[in-house]
């Protein structure tokens, strides 16, 4: 049975969950109320989506958005890119990283 993949822009419910892939992923415990803080600034120089299989979040994609005096333009860095081990090489990393590119315009 195929499983239900879905990528999405990270929303303020997903705080708690975000907080616990982002400890699994680099060891830095965050608190879900940071990450709430976060996704709910008034200031967005960070782009977070989120994977989901089945309905659960299993992964993330962040981007930092920056301006330089060597561009004319803002441009986007990938700074943090996860998937649980159980649900790697089935597409979802990619999915996230197309997501970001379509939500800055590349």
């Amino acid at each position: 049975m195929e499983q239900a993949i879905q990528v999405r822009m990270a929303q303020w419910g997903d705080a708690e969950v975000l907080a616990a892939l982002s400890y699994e992923f680099n060891h830095v415990q965050v608190t879900s109320n940071h990450v709430l803080s976060r996704l709910s600034s008034g200031f967005h120089p960070e782009i977070v989506v989120v994977g989901e299989v089945d309905g659960q979040v299993v992964g993330f994609a962040c981007t930092q958005l920056l301006e330089s005096i060597c561009y004319a333009k803002p441009w986007a860095e990938l700074t943090e890119l996860f998937v649980q081990e159980r649900y790697r090489r089935q597409g979802l990393g990619r999915g996230l990283i197309g997501q970001v590119s379509a939500l800055i315009g590349q």
